[in-house]
């Protein structure tokens, strides 16, 4: 199943985004205006000109990231692609998952979005290792975090089930020739402990 986030998170990124923006406008435009002073008016413009092109910069950069991002589950892992310069791939085996949960913000739930939440062991990225990955922008977070719950449930229970086989031929005879070898090495070490008494 290929997943790719809702466009409702294109949008919350865009709100949250201008929220944090004007926030840190207005945190400095209140000291400026009490000072009256023309060259406050100044340095406000230069820091507003200077917050603007960021902010545009990043507002550019969040169309080209969100459509870089996609998932994919089947039956033995789940795939999260992102990236616009630097792609990145990460593959996570169901095995690897040691907890999982959805969650929904107060703003994800206004935009009627969620997330689902992997905690990993063991995955590394390009990046080096990153123990908690997460399917954002999702439209039904429980019933994807449900279905993930449900196979990885199924791979653990057929890893107990492989676990609990028993040994092959091959394998039994194996194991009786390293535990014959080990009687050999045992013999010779209680000899070689003897000698040196």
């Amino acid at each position: 199943m290929e997943l790719t986030p809702d466009p409702a998170q294109k949008r919350l990124w865009i709100i949250q985004l201008v929220l944090v923006t004007s926030s840190i406008l207005l945190l400095f435009l209140v000291p400026l205006t009490a000072s009256r002073t023309v060259q406050s008016g100044s340095v406000f413009a230069y820091f507003a000109a200077v917050w603007l092109l960021i902010g545009g910069a990043v507002a550019f950069w969040i169309p080209l990231y969100f459509k870089s991002l996609r998932y994919e589950i089947d039956k033995d892992e789940i795939r999260l692609y992102r990236g616009v310069i630097w792609k990145q791939r990460v593959t996570i085996p169901y095995e690897k998952i040691t907890a999982f949960d959805s969650s929904r913000g107060p703003l994800e739930r206004l935009f009627g979005i969620g997330r689902v939440k992997l905690q990993v062991s063991g995955v590394t990225t390009g990046r080096g290792r990153r123990p908690e990955q997460a399917l954002i922008g999702l439209k039904n977070p429980e019933t994807i975090c449900a279905d993930i719950e449900a196979t990885v449930r199924q791979h653990r229970d057929s890893g107990m089930q492989q676990e609990n086989k028993p040994a092959t031929e091959s394998q039994t005879a194996m194991l009786e020739s390293i535990q014959d070898e080990l009687k050999e090495i045992r013999i010779l070490l209680e000899q070689l402990l003897s000698k040196e008494r």
